[in-house]
């Protein structure tokens, strides 16, 4: 490792199809703007862009947290929905001195989503910010030879710094905290209250409540992320928090960060047509207390609609029998339709489009008081369209310099010895001095 104190760590950008250096340059990136001495060509540049942008690094970064972002807000409404319901039960019953319904809504309200819900929605937005910025470092980062000593090829870890740390701690504690631990506790009461009450506040005793809507909190978690809350502003916040801090991985999303959700997706679906079913039946009952005719309208609508369903049924048994009857032709095209319609499943790979990278997940994070800020480097990369145009312009420009294109402007000798600009280069001299002496005359007129 030391030999990269004076010489560049070329693998390392190679490793992400760069051309890379082997020595450094003084010289600026201009999507990297605060390198000084650079391990990476100006050429280098387009193959930033290319993997960031073009290959949609980026957007599948953003994505992610917007996922957490979008979930997690639906199942925050959904609980402010819940509480809702919980005041109108809790009122309903409060001339009674026990009941299970009631203790249930008290529960439920103690949490308080419907006052903190703004302020949670607000930490879910500034930690997408804060991790699309910071993973937008990562070229920006490998491109920087003062950076070359913080990714350890043989000991195959990484350096952060303790800066970027606290500026993590800043920026995801709390919604982490949520995902993690808050909305699990505040998932368990609401479940057991819409499975259990009615509308009335009548509590049905050992209702199952199906396994997958159970969402278990892991003990480890919680307790490393209350330590960390706990000790954020004391002097030993970084020895609570590193756990936290480590999960910033360049090689897959941690669990703890960015959680799967497609258990949560299917929890907000059944939470919704819980609420939906009790909100019903209250209406159902005001609108048979008004006038019972109404209700017996809609009992006999009722009876024709699943007339009218059989039928419907029947008919699309014998249609599906006659389209699959000559050879078994209908039941192949089922089963070619159910093969294309099957989703790709999720990977938590963060998507950095490496061609023989060493970092993996066994890549190990370790903390050093001049180590990388990848926050930092990110707030100040511009990996652009802007960017690469620039970059486009700069290299051409480079091109026609070394083809000896640009040497005299307009009447360098290669374009006035062309077609119609063939001059002698003494005559677009005096040109110039006649075209200067008209000019002084003029101003003195």
């Amino acid at each position: 490792m030391a030999k990269f104190k004076k010489q560049c760590n070329q693998k390392l950008v190679q490793g992400y199809g760069m051309k890379g250096l082997k020595f450094p340059k003084k010289m600026t990136l201009n999507m990297c703007p605060e390198i000084k001495k650079s391990c990476c060509k100006l050429e280098d540049q387009t193959t930033i862009y290319a993997n960031w942008i073009a290959s949609k690094e980026k957007y599948s970064i953003e994505m992610r947290f917007k996922e957490l972002k979008t979930v997690f807000g639906k199942t925050l409404k959904l609980v402010q929905d819940t509480m809702k319901l919980a005041k109108t039960i809790n009122k309903k019953l409060s001339c009674k001195l026990l009941s299970n319904c009631k203790l249930l809504a008290k529960k439920i309200l103690m949490f308080e989503m419907d006052q903190t819900g703004v302020e949670i929605m607000k930490s879910f937005t500034k930690m997408e910010k804060y991790m699309t910025k910071s993973y937008s470092s990562f070229y920006c980062a490998i491109c920087d030879h003062k950076n070359h000593l913080m990714f350890d090829i043989t000991d195959n870890a990484v350096y952060y710094s303790q800066n970027f740390c606290r500026e993590t701690v800043e920026n995801i504690l709390i919604p982490v905290l949520y995902m993690n631990v808050h909305f699990k506790y505040v998932m368990k009461a609401v479940t057991r209250f819409v499975t259990s009450c009615d509308f009335k506040g009548m509590f049905t005793r050992d209702v199952p409540i199906p396994p997958q809507y159970i969402f278990p909190i892991d003990e480890k978690i919680e307790k490393s992320l209350l330590e960390c809350r706990n000790s954020r502003n004391k002097p030993d916040w970084f020895v609570e928090c590193e756990p936290l801090c480590s999960g910033v991985s360049l090689s897959e999303f941690s669990p703890m960060i960015v959680p799967e959700v497609t258990g949560l997706v299917a929890y907000n679906k059944f939470l919704e047509k819980k609420l939906k079913a009790i909100n019903n039946e209250a209406r159902l009952k005001v609108i048979s207390a008004a006038g019972g005719t109404k209700k017996g309208k809609a009992q006999k609508k009722d009876k024709k609609k699943k007339k009218k369903d059989k039928a419907t049924k029947k008919t699309r048994i014998l249609a599906a029998a006659a389209a699959g009857g000559k050879g078994g032709k209908g039941k192949a095209k089922g089963k070619g339709k159910a093969k294309k319609g099957k989703k790709k499943k999720k990977t938590r790979k963060v998507f950095f489009t490496a061609k023989a990278s060493f970092i993996n997940k066994k890549t190990v994070y370790e903390y050093e008081t001049n180590g990388l800020n990848l926050y930092t480097i990110g707030k100040n990369s511009l990996i652009n369209d802007a960017m690469f145009n620039l970059v486009k312009s700069a290299i051409a420009l480079k091109k026609m310099k070394k083809k000896g294109l640009t040497n005299g402007g307009l009447f360098s000798r290669e374009i006035k010895n062309s077609g119609m600009f063939k001059f002698d280069s003494r005559l677009s001299g005096w040109i110039g001095m006649i075209l200067l002496i008209l000019l002084i005359k003029k101003e003195k007129k």
